[in-house]
């Protein structure tokens, strides 16, 4: 498995694989950053009025976004053991109109880029997208044409370092 030499936020993160209602495109996170041009799934951390994970995941399709979804299944998840729990879910929007809001809005800046966008799904497996293992997962499950929830655990970031 290949893994990303983008640092892990530490915590519980939740993001969203948005499908747009024609099932033929994924909201993204394009980011320009240090140099850096990739893309990344649309997320943040779990806060503590969120109740459940489903709820952190709405507010910040809300946030980052200015989306609401629907249909949300937990679908991949990345555990650093002493770090970190990543949780990824497939869902859906009727509303495919993305605005950068929130908090990614005000932090956007010549040196640090954040804009939604489409991306045909024919397109995903080019991308730099982080974790590249979740892109890798969602390539696959999308040529399936099913999806299959899939977990990697690791003892800690040395141990997913060394993988």
């Amino acid at each position: 498995m290949r893994l990303t030499s983008k640092k892990f936020p530490k915590g519980t993160r939740v993001s969203g694989i948005i499908f747009s209602s024609q099932k033929d495109q994924v909201a993204l996170m394009e980011r320009h950053r240090e140099g850096r041009h990739y893309f990344a799934f649309p997320g943040g951390g779990v806060e503590d009025l969120d109740k459940t994970v489903v709820d952190t995941l709405k507010r910040e399709m809300k946030e980052e976004l200015g989306i609401e979804i629907q249909g949300e299944r937990r679908m991949y998840e990345i555990h650093i053991g002493g770090h970190s729990k990543q949780i990824f879910f497939i869902c859906e929007t009727k509303n495919e109109t993305l605005r950068l809001t929130g908090e990614e809005l005000e932090k956007n800046s010549t040196t640090d880029q954040y804009k939604p966008v489409w991306v045909k799904i024919g397109e995903l497996s080019q991308l730099v997208l982080f974790p590249i293992e979740i892109r890798d997962w969602l390539v696959e499950d999308l040529k399936k044409g099913n999806f299959t929830a899939r977990k990697q655990v690791f003892d800690s970031m040395e141990s997913m370092k060394s993988q």
